[in-house]
């Protein structure tokens, strides 16, 4: 099943505390999705709860037509829904909002008729495919509510998305969907701190390659120097350093530091060995390798 047949089965299971709010949602999802005499859904248990939702206020029990992955509530009599809302083409019958809690309570109707939602483990993305005049009438009572949606079009259908986290959290909140809301902040945070340890990861893993061929050069130019009998005849300090760094090839400044006596800051150490190099260079008359 999926993330957006979830949400909408949870945003059915809310209960509003006023009937005209309850009659609010109900209207959302008549506006939304009512076509040619149905309101077609994603599952069953859905057009099961706003079955009886319908039922509770109206007293209309509609027929349920189950199809493959969809499930449809029929009525051949729409002239009782089309009384009390008027018909779906005609825009907003805004009289249906009685009280503050209205609003929400139809915008949460329209995303069960219309709304898909990704996982918030994946990508944000949060949308309603509507028809016009519906579309600009929802996307100005969505403004009012702080909450930014786009409006484009595709394949001929008109839809308002959205793909920011935030504004999908505000709508969820809007909504009444806080569980949700909180699923997505978690997963949210989730992502960030892989992405965070992601980029520690690359961070010492460049650290490593530089500090490898930095002591890839230090060798060379010790070997140089060695073979062409220049390196017993630097100083005692250079000599050290150099005998020190073939017996641990692997270390890093701050371990070869440590084992000089007496120990030397890590400036002083890499002074050393950049001196190293420059002497072999200045036997070869070229630069070690990068």
């Amino acid at each position: 099943m999926s993330y957006s047949i979830e949400l909408k089965e949870r945003l059915c299971e809310i209960k509003e505390k006023n009937v005209c709010c309850h009659n609010a949602f109900l209207y959302g999802i008549y506006t939304s999705s009512m076509k040619n005499g149905k309101m077609t859904f994603g599952s069953e248990a859905i057009a099961k709860i706003v079955n009886s939702r319908f039922a509770e206020i109206f007293g209309l029990e509609l027929e349920l037509e189950k199809k493959p992955k969809k499930c449809a509530l029929k009525t051949e009599n729409t002239d009782l829904l089309e009384k009390e809302y008027g018909f779906p083409c005609d825009g907003l019958n805004f009289g249906v909002a009685k009280c503050e809690g209205c609003l929400s309570a139809f915008v949460r109707g329209v995303f069960v008729g219309c709304g898909t939602m990704n996982d918030p483990k994946g990508s944000n993305h949060l949308e309603f495919v509507i028809e016009e005049p519906l579309a600009d009438e929802l996307l100005a009572l969505l403004e009012d509510e702080a909450v930014a949606m786009k409006k484009t079009v595709r394949n001929g259908k008109t839809l308002l998305y959205c793909k920011s986290g935030e504004v999908i959290q505000d709508l969820l909140t809007y909504l009444g969907a806080m569980k949700d809301t909180l699923d997505m902040m978690e997963a949210r945070i989730t992502k960030e701190q892989m992405q965070y340890a992601s980029r520690l990861s690359n961070f010492d893993y460049a650290n490593i390659k530089k500090a490898t061929v930095a002591a890839s050069n230090h060798i060379e130019a010790i070997k140089i120097l060695d073979s062409e009998g220049v390196l017993m005849r630097l100083s005692p300090e250079l000599i050290e350093t150099a005998k020190l760094r073939l017996v641990y090839p692997d270390a890093t400044l701050e371990e070869l530091r440590q084992k000089i006596e007496p120990p030397i800051s890590k400036s002083g150490l890499n002074h050393r060995l950049k001196k190293l190099v420059e002497e072999a260079e200045a036997i070869t008359g070229r630069e070690t390798r990068k």
